[in-house]
């Protein structure tokens, strides 16, 4: 096995990146930098798990913490010859923190090595959460001498996208319905989706067609609250339902669940808000005001037909009321779950 040079832009995607250790084009240096640490630590495990195996990884897998090191140690590792193999690696993770990477010193050692870096070493920075300035001589030296990955935060109406695909690399096909639910429900941290993914994945055979009912089945029952079915109860001003989902919440769970209870209903409610002081913009347009998939705008349309302007502010201000009640705030401590039973009774008849 030898270290081949990949052939490529100087700044290429992370895809472009794991499409060529596919293919045992190995770089000299990594340096794996920016805002989102899926992709940082997706080329990482990839190098980690797959360049070497067995015995040979044993002895010339070499993990380090950028916390823990200074420069000089790391480029000593990474100039050592393979033991009983023709490939070494080094990977520095947690990178950001190394002493002196962002001191001149560290930079110029560094620098030195990138002028001939050790042909039998791949040698791997997880610089997380930082970039370093484009226009400096590390960034120009490690663009020219190995491969330079600066990863972005997707924007949040570009998570949906980012399912689908992740569908499609593992042979399956996400509806964009269920993709969208699955980041209401998960939020946009990649990891997070893509491990939430895999549980779904584990129960659908290749090949298979996920729509929103997985979503819920794999992925809703392991919520302690069902945001969506929730929404919709209040929405459509179900009492039985509201309070048989939220009143035996409150002497189930802590007291932070509580609160999120009532952040969720305190944002359904703003999402009405902003739908009443907005009503002639598309729906396109009222997606990105309220930060939710255009699959779920029919469903806030709808609601804010149930409720009035006033009957919506009203509703804020007993949300409130109740957070102050939870923590003994201004009132005589009161059970939770009457806490509870008051407000939804409040939310649903005004």
């Amino acid at each position: 096995m030898r270290t081949i040079r990949t052939i490529g832009p100087s700044s290429p995607t992370p895809q472009a990146v794991i499409r060529a250790l596919q293919r045992r084009q190995y770089a000299p240096v990594y340096f794996l930098q920016g805002q989102e640490p899926y992709y940082i630590d997706q080329i990482t495990s990839y190098i980690e798990d797959h360049v070497l195996t067995g015995p040979e990884k044993q002895m010339n897998c070499i993990i380090m913490y950028g916390k823990e090191q200074r420069m000089h140690h790391v480029l000593s590792c990474a100039r050592q010859l393979p033991l009983w193999s023709s490939q070494r690696i080094v990977l520095v993770k947690e990178a950001q923190n190394l002493q002196d990477l962002s001191l001149k010193t560290g930079q110029e050692r560094l620098l030195d090595y990138l002028t001939s870096p050790n042909p039998s070493t791949i040698l791997v920075f997880a610089y997380k959460h930082k970039i370093l300035d484009a226009s400096s001589r590390l960034a120009k030296a490690l663009c020219k001498q190995g491969v330079l990955v600066t990863t972005k935060t997707l924007y949040v109406q570009k998570i949906s996208d980012w399912v689908q695909s992740y569908g499609r690399d593992h042979k399956r096909t996400i509806t964009p319905k269920a993709a969208a639910m699955l980041q209401e429900l998960v939020g946009t941290d990649l990891q997070l989706l893509a491990n939430e993914l895999q549980k779904v994945f584990a129960n659908l055979k290749i090949g298979s067609v996920l729509d929103d009912q997985d979503i819920l089945t794999y992925v809703g029952q392991h919520k302690r609250l069902n945001v969506f079915e929730l929404q919709q109860a209040v929405g459509n001003k179900d009492m039985h339902k509201v309070c048989r989902m939220v009143v035996p919440y409150a002497g189930q769970h802590t007291n932070q669940s509580l609160f999120n209870l009532l952040h969720v209903l305190f944002a359904f409610f703003s999402k009405l808000l902003c739908i009443h002081h907005a009503p002639q913009r598309s729906r396109s347009d009222l997606a990105q005001l309220l930060r939710v998939h255009p699959y779920f705008v029919g469903e806030y349309l709808q609601a804010a037909r149930q409720y009035t302007l006033p009957q919506v502010t009203a509703n804020l201000h007993h949300i409130h009321r109740a957070d102050l009640q939870l923590k003994g705030i201004g009132t005589p401590v009161i059970a939770h779950h009457s806490v509870l039973q008051e407000l939804v009774f409040r939310l649903v008849h005004g």
